[in-house]
């Protein structure tokens, strides 16, 4: 590899010819397209602390966004199109011209394919890579049709070691019963950060569904103190005389008479068994908001956790974290839009918004900034607005639509349908005229 000049941008990708991995035609062209100026302008300042929902295109937007918010996002989340050619409300079909007479087949018109997507693409991470925080992390959504060389991409652009996981999420549970070889169930979602951190992303918090025994037959017997007030039971009021208690299996001795109110020892609680932990290890797990139990006359103590904290991200997003499908999110655009959109919302290809609330939560903080540069129908900022409101937290979102046709008169372009699908949430939320208008700024590109 030819080693970096002193007069090269510490942040730009290293020339195509330096390096191992993904090379197509005009790559070069691609990466100079993201170092010249915006075609575009806008009339007001970009660089503000209120949220924004830009309509123009969006490599003008990220190069526009650079001079205010250069190192200032915390989460990037994008659902360009995947190439397919399916039938969208969007472009999804990139085929680049054939050269001259000759007619490209097979394998040649699919490498056209791959290498026009790949140029739409290119600039555009190499900008949003300059817009995340140190600390900041990108998730991108793709099928199996460009996975493979949107890696290699972001490889490149964000750096291999900083690759965290290519998950996979439930796309829908009832796929097409006339598939093919193979009925689509997933759809991936990859995950990059700009500087790989020892950040742990929050998953779902584990419901504490049972209590654990706190005795072990293969201990040596230990006595125990718990404090007054410690243990809750369901034995009644009352007094509960020193001696021999427990089961054939695990012998309890209680050391000093005790007393219970109200369903809880208001006496310490003296016990003597083959205990699990030490006297000081259960003070620990005392301060943490561990709660002991005592069912039964037995005196068999149990312990649970008031709660476990969120879960490491399993690499599966589906049901069981809380996330929903393709079907989901096209119901959701129309209980917001109404069921005149039906068709719309179902062109839309929407995701639904707890798979963006999912992610959200999983790595950001009460303030921090979320970009959304391929916005469709606007779920990423409904997904802050809720979080927000659910919370009261001051997150923003900056969203970038095209105002790409959708062929109605009532809702003539996906940017206005963005920005119908936030007015709904904004007023279903109640932040209304009469609390200051909707809580974000509405920003059109114009030509420079």
């Amino acid at each position: 590899m030819a080693p970096q000049s002193s007069t090269e941008s510490a942040d730009a990708p290293p020339p195509p010819e330096a390096v191992f991995g993904l090379l197509w035609p005009g790559k070069a062209a691609a990466l100079a397209e993201a170092e010249t100026p915006s075609r575009a302008r806008c009339a007001c300042d970009l660089a503000g602390d209120e949220s924004l929902v830009i309509e123009g295109d969006n490599l003008d937007a990220l190069k526009l966004l650079q001079a205010g918010h250069a190192g200032r996002i915390k989460l990037i989340y994008i659902d360009p199109p995947y190439n397919t050619g399916a039938e969208a409300l969007y472009p999804d079909d990139f085929a680049a011209p054939r050269v001259g007479r000759r007619q490209a087949k097979g394998g040649e018109d699919r490498g056209r394919l791959h290498a026009a997507w790949l140029n739409m693409t290119y600039p555009r991470l190499i900008l949003a890579r300059r817009l995340l925080r140190d600390d900041g992390v990108i998730f991108i959504s793709i099928d199996a049709a460009e996975l493979a060389n949107l890696i290699l991409v972001c490889d490149e652009v964000f750096g291999e070691a900083n690759r965290i996981e290519v998950f996979s999420w439930v796309r829908t549970t009832t796929p097409a019963a006339l598939a093919g070889k193979t009925k689509k169930v997933v759809e991936f979602l990859l995950c990059y950060e700009r500087q790989r951190s020892g950040q742990v992303y929050r998953g779902v918090e584990k419901p504490v569904r049972s209590a654990n025994p706190l005795l072990n037959q293969s201990n040596p017997p230990g006595e125990l103190v718990f404090p007054a007030g410690a243990v809750t039971t369901a034995l009644p009021d009352g007094a509960v005389p020193a001696g021999a208690y427990g089961s054939a299996a695990y012998v309890v001795e209680l050391l000093a008479d005790a007393r219970v109110e109200g369903g809880r020892f208001v006496s310490a609680l003296r016990l003597r068994g083959r205990f699990r932990w030490r006297q000081a290890y259960l003070e620990a797990q005392l301060a943490m908001g561990v709660v002991i139990y005592i069912a039964t006359a037995r005196l068999i103590p149990a312990y649970a956790k008031a709660r476990y904290g969120p879960e490491a991200l399993p690499n599966l997003i589906d049901a069981k974290v809380g996330v929903g499908t393709n079907e989901t999110a096209t119901a959701e655009l129309r209980s917001l839009l109404g069921d005149d959109f039906a068709d719309l919302a179902r062109r839309m290809r929407p995701k639904p918004v707890s798979l963006l609330s999912y992610l959200i939560e999983a790595v950001c903080g009460p303030d921090d900034w979320v970009l959304d540069f391929f916005a469709g129908s606007g779920v990423t900022g409904q997904a802050v607005l809720e979080g927000n409101a659910r919370a009261a937290l001051c997150r923003r979102f900056i969203l970038v639509q095209s105002p790409q046709a959708t062929g109605r008169a009532d809702c003539s372009t996906i940017a206005e349908i963005a920005r119908r699908r936030l007015d709904a949430v904004v007023a279903r939320l109640g932040h209304g005229a009469g609390a200051g208008g909707p809580p974000y700024g509405l920003v059109k590109l114009e030509p420079a």
